[in-house]
């Protein structure tokens, strides 16, 4: 079995924003599905005022009320969500977090604007930068301040709920006043920035205007905020209304040629998901988000890929509506056409609007058309990175929720990981480490001979997990213990075993037995090992189980017993390094033992002699058959022969192999000593 490096020490800084970005990421997600109802409720408004305007029906108006509420309350649930999850990440106790967020919030309006009303739209009114501001600063605040009271709520206490709630107190009163200081200075700080912006904008053209308008508002999109709704708010945009080009005035021209499918021209984005998705995830989110963005309703993209945030999208978002600004504007600038938009609903989708409002003309929709096919285009290398990037770690988490390890994950985090601080961010700063070394490379399985020494046949083929990386090298997988520390370790199980079952379904012929390591928390989860027992079923295959999982054995009995039954063979895997009981021998659960290759390196002194002949001959006395892991030289190898060791697996009759490679050596031992 392989091992892991040690925690390397990293950038402190970069995991710090890692994990906000991550966590910024993370709650807006989670506001996916209200995002949606909120964004199905526009599709049918606009759906029917498209095709019976001035309709008022009783329901429609209900609908109306209902969608009002969610845009209101909207805000206050941006500010709950984020507050939740940098809470989780920074080890702050979630209600904690959320309580002195929304206290924060509050006090920067009062104090900014003298009022708080939610007469004004929530976009309007609530939903500004400080929405999101209040969160990642006060909890900052409170971890600081908990450091230096000495309270570390990564441990667990045994302490009443309401002491806690007492010794949390002062800390998070002083996180607030610290967080609302520092929120009013910035807030102070931005008047006259954006003071100076206005009147900057106030001496240019009104294109000049609608083009700083476009990249501005699109940049406001990926922190977060509404675009067009906080770019409006902040500066005055009476110019959208003054006339532009073709009789078309700003607001008509940027709704007609610059974003198709809302802001960031989604409508391309959708196109290029469609031919380039393969996860599911992707699949069912452009599924939905597909009819609403024909009616340039794009929240559900923004919310759910998401763009917002987004370290690959972000660039094609903002690029996109300014290649359709240029080409367009320059296109019309030199044609004799006028449009009449007048009365054209801003949600008419693409190619019907410009056919209504130029009575018909088809070379200004196959200009929507270029222009979209352009889109498309641009979108193309970023979409296709983009899911390179999410399809690995997808592949991971996606059987980590699937087997309903997440609270065993947020037990391990919320439980300390360590005794330090600096030993959380270290672990932390691996984890996201590792995390990427994945994305960027391959995993890949070798398979290493073991022999029969009687025989001299391979009888099995351990399967090792390997890294391929970009220029060819293969490396162990050093990430294994930090995903082993953060509960993510049956993820790469589950990889594995997939990886395993695939490869014997396309091979055709006899094969030895497989061995797999198999991980302790994945024997933990009695779905895991379910899917893995059938997934095993008339496949000859047997686990290895490191022997320290042995020391646990009855809480794990059910689920190894699942796959003993299921005709999957176990294995005492690594005895000798650390966690040996001789009980373990005794358990019956195991009928083979595998003698670390610690004890075959000290075969060279009289102790590590009789040690490893000992242990072989307890095991033969149990009926346990023995492998003796890492032989490489004659010695070592007559000596474990004269033990009595069974087989034999090292250097000393091959290193792992690919799979063919593999099979060759099994067949042409089978056809020497057969």
């Amino acid at each position: 079995m392989d091992t892991a490096s040690p925690v390397k020490q990293n950038d402190f800084l970069r995991v710090h924003l890692k994990i906000a970005h991550s966590a910024l990421c993370d709650a807006f997600l989670d506001l996916l599905p209200l995002v949606v109802i909120m964004a199905s409720i526009t599709l049918i408004r606009v759906i029917i005022n498209l095709a019976i305007p001035h309709q008022e029906w009783a329901w429609l108006q209900q609908l109306n009320i209902m969608h009002v509420f969610l845009q209101k309350i909207f805000p206050i649930l941006v500010c709950m969500s984020i507050a939740s999850y940098f809470a989780t990440a920074h080890s702050v106790r979630v209600t904690h977090a959320i309580v002195a967020s929304l206290v924060t919030f509050t006090f920067i309006r009062v104090f900014t604007d003298q009022e708080f009303s939610f007469d004004q739209g929530p976009w309007d009114s609530l939903y500004n930068i400080n929405i999101i501001l209040s969160p990642l600063l006060v909890i900052i605040c409170l971890r600081f301040i908990l450091t230096l009271f000495g309270i570390d709520e990564r441990t667990i206490s045994l302490d009443s709920n309401t002491l806690v709630a007492v010794k949390n107190l002062l800390p998070m009163l002083l996180g607030v006043a610290l967080a609302s200081l520092l929120l009013v200075s910035l807030n102070w700080l931005a008047n006259p920035v954006i003071d100076v912006m206005t009147a900057s904008l106030d001496g240019v053209s009104d294109t000049t205007k609608n083009m700083s308008r476009t990249l501005v508002l699109h940049l406001m999109w990926l922190t977060g905020l509404h675009g067009s709704n906080s770019f409006d708010l902040i500066f005055n945009t009476q110019f959208m209304s003054h006339t532009y080009l073709a009789g078309l005035s700003h607001a008509q021209f940027f709704d007609l040629f610059v974003v198709y499918g809302g802001s960031g021209s989604c409508l391309s984005l959708v196109i290029a998901l469609l031919l380039l998705q393969k996860d599911k995830h992707t699949k069912n989110l452009t599924r939905v988000a597909l009819p609403m963005v024909i009616f340039n309703i794009n929240e559900v993209l923004i919310f759910g890929l998401p763009i917002m945030f987004n370290r690959v999208l972000w660039v094609p978002f903002v690029l996109v509506p300014m290649v359709n600004f240029g080409l367009a504007s320059l296109i019309l600038q030199y044609s004799q056409l006028v449009i009449n938009a007048d009365g054209l609903h801003w949600a008419t989708p693409a190619l019907l609007n410009i056919y209504w409002a130029s009575h018909g003309n088809w070379t200004l929709v196959l200009l929507q058309i270029v222009l979209i096919a352009l889109g498309v285009s641009i979108y193309w290398p970023f979409v296709k990175r983009f899911l390179n990037i999410t399809n690995v770690p997808r592949s991971l988490i996606g059987p980590n929720q699937k087997f309903y390890i997440e609270d065993g994950l947020n037990y391990v985090e919320q439980g300390g990981l360590g005794t330090t601080h600096d030993n959380y961010w270290n672990y932390r700063v691996q984890l996201f480490d590792d995390i990427r070394t994945i994305e960027n490379n391959n995993l890949e399985l070798v398979y290493q001979p073991i022999v029969c020494i009687n025989s001299g046949r391979c009888v099995g083929l351990e399967a090792l997990l390997r890294l391929r990386t970009k220029n060819g090298a293969l490396l162990p997988p050093t990430f294994i213990a930090s995903f082993e520390r953060s509960g993510l370790a049956p993820a790469i199980d589950w990889w594995v075993t997939q990886e395993v079952k695939n490869t014997l379904l396309q091979h055709h012929g006899p094969v030895p037995y497989i061995s797999i390591n198999i991980n302790p928390q994945t024997l933990a989860f009695g779905s895991a090992v379910k899917h893995i027992a059938k997934t095993f079923t008339g496949f000859s295959v047997r686990f290895e189980v490191i022997e320290r999982a042995f020391l646990d054995v009855d809480k794990y009995q059910d689920n190894i017993s699942q796959l003993l039954e299921s005709g999957i063979k176990i294995s005492i895997d690594d005895f000798g390094v650390g966690f040996s009981n001789l009980s373990q021998l005794s358990t019956g659960v195991a009928d083979l033992v595998k003698i670390d290759r610690s004890l075959i390196l000290q075969l060279h002194t009289k102790p590590g002699q009789t040690l490893f002949s000992q242990i072989c001959t307890i095991c033969k006395k149990l009926d346990l058959a023995i492998v003796a892991e890492g032989v490489e030289t004659p010695v070592q190898y007559e000596y474990v022969v004269q033990s009595g060791v069974n087989m034999v697996q090292g250097f000393f009759f091959s290193a792992a192999l690919p799979w063919q490679e593999a099979i060759t050596f099994y067949q042409h031992r089978e056809l020497t000593k057969g």
